[in-house]
């Protein structure tokens, strides 16, 4: 017999008795949204963390630095200290796509994404 079912020595009933009639009732359905998962990860040189196979930017000024990443079925969060550094909307299909905020790039390589074919035809 195990400990569940076992009779109490002391009082009538069971443990599971005990559940059934004095505290069943206050247990909650589980939530329709899942948890949260959290991982970690480091901002590499191109200033993009790799989250299953997809790249999400950070802010520059965290490159190689260790990040913590929360994870929802619609939405990717970068954590620095506690603290928010770049919430992306998740990505799904393909591997290894890219969701790049312009504002985490450095400015040399704003300068670059911002260059036109027609600006880049007046220089040369």
């Amino acid at each position: 017999m195990n400990s569940i079912s076992a009779p109490f020595t002391r009082k009538k009933g069971c443990r599971w008795s005990v559940f059934e009639e004095e505290e069943k009732f206050a247990l909650s359905p589980l939530p329709s949204v899942p948890y949260k998962i959290w991982k970690t990860a480091k901002a590499r040189p191109d200033y993009h963390i790799s989250v299953e196979s997809m790249f999400y930017s950070a802010p520059y000024e965290y490159i190689n630095r260790q990040v913590e990443v929360k994870l929802s079925d619609d939405l990717v969060e970068i954590f620095f200290n506690h603290m928010r550094i770049a919430p992306h909307k998740r990505l799904y299909g393909k591997f290894g796509q890219l969701s790049s905020i312009r504002d985490h790039m450095p400015d040399n390589h704003k300068l670059f994404v911002d260059q036109t074919l027609e600006a880049a035809l007046e220089i040369g």
